[in-house]
Protein backbone atom coordinates (compact mmCIF):
# COMPACT_ATOMS: atom_id res chain seq x y z
CA UNK A 1 0.00 0.00 0.00
CA UNK A 2 0.98 3.53 -1.08
CA UNK A 3 0.71 6.45 -2.84
CA UNK A 4 2.94 6.93 -5.62
CA UNK A 5 5.34 4.43 -7.11
CA UNK A 6 3.62 1.55 -4.50
CA UNK A 7 5.34 -1.19 -6.63
CA UNK A 8 8.77 -1.11 -8.85
CA UNK A 9 8.61 -3.46 -11.01
CA UNK A 10 12.10 -3.17 -11.78
CA UNK A 11 13.64 -5.41 -14.22
CA UNK A 12 13.42 -9.37 -14.49
CA UNK A 13 11.09 -12.14 -14.70
CA UNK A 14 8.20 -11.37 -11.74
CA UNK A 15 4.78 -13.60 -10.76
CA UNK A 16 2.10 -11.71 -8.50
CA UNK A 17 -0.66 -13.63 -7.40
CA UNK A 18 -3.77 -12.46 -5.31
CA UNK A 19 -1.93 -9.27 -4.22
CA UNK A 20 -3.69 -6.18 -2.93
CA UNK A 21 -1.82 -3.26 -4.63
CA UNK A 22 -3.29 0.53 -3.11
CA UNK A 23 -1.79 3.52 -4.78
CA UNK A 24 -2.88 7.02 -7.10
CA UNK A 25 0.09 7.55 -9.15
CA UNK A 26 1.94 5.00 -11.21
CA UNK A 27 1.74 3.25 -8.36
CA UNK A 28 3.09 -0.35 -10.18
CA UNK A 29 6.01 1.33 -12.90
CA UNK A 30 9.14 -0.42 -13.60
CA UNK A 31 10.71 -2.31 -16.75
CA UNK A 32 9.85 -5.79 -15.48
CA UNK A 33 8.31 -8.51 -17.65
CA UNK A 34 5.68 -9.74 -15.30
CA UNK A 35 2.37 -11.35 -14.58
CA UNK A 36 -0.14 -10.37 -12.05
CA UNK A 37 -2.86 -12.69 -11.62
CA UNK A 38 -6.08 -12.72 -9.66
CA UNK A 39 -5.18 -8.94 -7.85
CA UNK A 40 -6.75 -6.67 -6.23
CA UNK A 41 -5.64 -3.19 -7.52
CA UNK A 42 -7.39 -0.38 -5.68
CA UNK A 43 -6.83 3.57 -6.52
CA UNK A 44 -6.60 5.96 -3.31
CA UNK A 45 -7.24 9.50 -4.20
CA UNK A 46 -7.90 10.64 -0.77
CA UNK A 47 -4.42 11.55 0.45
CA UNK A 48 -3.85 13.74 -2.59
CA UNK A 49 -7.30 15.59 -2.84
CA UNK A 50 -6.16 17.71 -5.62
CA UNK A 51 -6.04 14.70 -7.78
CA UNK A 52 -9.00 13.91 -9.64
CA UNK A 53 -8.02 10.56 -11.03
CA UNK A 54 -4.76 8.47 -11.08
CA UNK A 55 -2.50 6.03 -12.81
CA UNK A 56 -2.09 2.41 -12.72
CA UNK A 57 0.57 1.34 -14.46
CA UNK A 58 3.54 3.23 -15.97
CA UNK A 59 5.42 0.80 -18.19
CA UNK A 60 8.76 1.67 -19.38
CA UNK A 61 9.88 -0.61 -22.57
CA UNK A 62 12.87 1.50 -24.01
CA UNK A 63 13.44 -0.44 -27.24
CA UNK A 64 11.25 -2.27 -29.74
CA UNK A 65 13.70 -5.30 -29.46
CA UNK A 66 12.77 -5.84 -25.46
CA UNK A 67 10.91 -8.48 -24.05
CA UNK A 68 9.33 -6.62 -20.84
CA UNK A 69 5.75 -5.94 -20.05
CA UNK A 70 3.39 -6.15 -17.44
CA UNK A 71 0.21 -8.86 -17.98
CA UNK A 72 -2.67 -8.06 -15.73
CA UNK A 73 -4.64 -11.56 -15.71
CA UNK A 74 -8.13 -11.99 -13.81
CA UNK A 75 -7.70 -8.68 -11.73
CA UNK A 76 -10.20 -6.39 -10.33
CA UNK A 77 -10.14 -2.51 -9.28
CA UNK A 78 -12.05 -0.87 -6.84
CA UNK A 79 -11.72 3.30 -5.18
CA UNK A 80 -11.09 6.36 -7.41
CA UNK A 81 -10.87 6.99 -11.43
CA UNK A 82 -7.95 6.15 -12.58
CA UNK A 83 -6.15 5.11 -16.37
CA UNK A 84 -5.46 1.85 -16.64
CA UNK A 85 -1.32 2.99 -17.65
CA UNK A 86 0.84 5.65 -19.24
CA UNK A 87 3.52 5.51 -21.37
CA UNK A 88 6.59 5.46 -19.75
CA UNK A 89 8.80 4.63 -22.39
CA UNK A 90 8.68 5.00 -26.42
CA UNK A 91 7.38 0.73 -26.53
CA UNK A 92 5.26 0.82 -23.21
CA UNK A 93 3.32 -2.25 -23.14
CA UNK A 94 0.85 -3.15 -20.76
CA UNK A 95 -2.49 -6.00 -21.28
CA UNK A 96 -5.51 -6.51 -19.32
CA UNK A 97 -6.96 -9.73 -19.86
CA UNK A 98 -10.07 -11.19 -18.56
CA UNK A 99 -10.37 -8.21 -15.69
CA UNK A 100 -13.06 -6.58 -14.00
CA UNK A 101 -12.23 -3.13 -14.71
CA UNK A 102 -15.00 -1.31 -12.76
CA UNK A 103 -16.47 2.12 -13.39
CA UNK A 104 -13.24 3.19 -11.59
CA UNK A 105 -11.25 3.21 -14.71
CA UNK A 106 -11.70 6.25 -17.25
CA UNK A 107 -12.51 5.87 -20.41
CA UNK A 108 -10.06 6.57 -22.10
CA UNK A 109 -8.05 4.00 -20.96
CA UNK A 110 -4.62 4.79 -21.57
CA UNK A 111 -2.16 8.10 -21.82
CA UNK A 112 0.09 8.22 -24.72
CA UNK A 113 1.80 10.83 -22.33
CA UNK A 114 2.84 12.77 -25.71
CA UNK A 115 4.38 9.79 -27.37
CA UNK A 116 3.46 9.99 -30.78
CA UNK A 117 2.23 6.39 -32.03
CA UNK A 118 1.27 5.34 -28.79
CA UNK A 119 -2.34 6.46 -28.65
Amino acid sequence: MGLQDTLWDASGRHYFRNCYISGCIDFIWGYGQSIYEGCHLHVELEPVPEKESGCITAQGRQWESEENGFVFKGCTMSGGKALLGRAYGPYSRVIFYQCDLSDSVLPLGWDSWDRKGQE
